[in-house]
């Protein structure tokens, strides 16, 4: 799944605000130095799409963590915007 994130670092708050389908305002806590706010951003859409597609999809961990409803993120990566506030995120499932 490709989205398109508009990020607001050092705002003192992680908030994750849908735009539409695809597209995302995200507020982080980070200031954007030395990567701090991308990887505070990359953890932050961990928890979110975890918690998203457990509401959603069918599909689970394994039978040990079934009972949580889990479903695995691969991983989420930036694709464009490393230095820039727009960025465009894929996430693999």
């Amino acid at each position: 799944m490709i989205i398109k994130i508009s990020v607001k670092p050092h705002t003192g708050k992680q908030e994750i605000i849908k735009l539409s389908d695809d597209t995302y305002k995200i507020l982080v806590k980070s200031f954007p130095n030395e990567g701090k706010a991308n990887r505070e951003l990359i953890k932050f859409l961990q928890k979110h799409f975890k918690k998203y597609m457990a509401k959603n999809e069918t599909h689970f961990f394994p039978d040990s963590l079934r009972h949580h409803g889990y479903k695995s993120v691969d991983y989420i990566n930036i694709i464009k915007g490393m230095r820039s506030r727009n960025k465009i995120i894929e996430v693999e499932e």
